[in-house]
């Protein structure tokens, strides 16, 4: 299972981009800087978390208007 999420500074999930199976190899996903209702998300910083059974991983990205 992998799960692959953006969050907000204050740790509230905006949009999940991807939860449940995934098969080995690379993989590639795109978000449209909008949040889980199709709008917009205001310029700012965000989190990306992406987790695995075996691994979390949090990086910083930077939403320019």
């Amino acid at each position: 299972p992998v799960s692959l999420a953006i969050h907000d500074l204050t740790g509230r999930r905006v949009a999940r981009l991807h939860e449940g199976e995934m098969g080995a190899g690379a993989h590639s996903l795109r978000w449209n800087a909008q949040d889980a209702a199709g709008r917009a998300v205001p310029a700012g910083l965000y989190f990306v978390r992406f987790s695995t059974p075996g691994l979390t991983r949090v990086e910083r990205l930077v939403v320019l208007p």
